[in-house]
């Protein structure tokens, strides 16, 4: 036993080495849902939905923790007093 002070001592050494076993990896695309609230100026309103690109992404990563996504959700975005075309990077 080696000792460093009179509380401390090193009773053992251990493999420096840690296997975790993390299952296979796995692919899949998974939709974007978009968190959007457009509020519109007096007298203004779109003609059609918005469009978010890209709709989904390809996400990877143990096929376990794949298969639990659903979607990737972005954070809420809301802008009020809408009167023109709106581009937007969202998060």
């Amino acid at each position: 036993h080696e000792k460093f002070n009179d509380r401390i001592a090193i009773l053992d050494v251990l493999k420096d080495t840690l296997f975790v076993t993390l299952g296979k990896k796995s692919f899949k695309k998974v939709p974007i849902k978009p968190d959007v609230n457009l509020d519109y100026h007096s007298g203004y309103k779109s003609f059609s939905d918005y469009v978010i690109q890209p709709d989904s992404i390809e996400v990877s990563g143990p096929e376990m923790q794949i298969a639990k996504i659903k979607h990737i959700k972005l954070k809420p975005f809301h802008k009020e007093d809408v009167m023109s075309s709106i581009e937007e990077e969202l998060e």
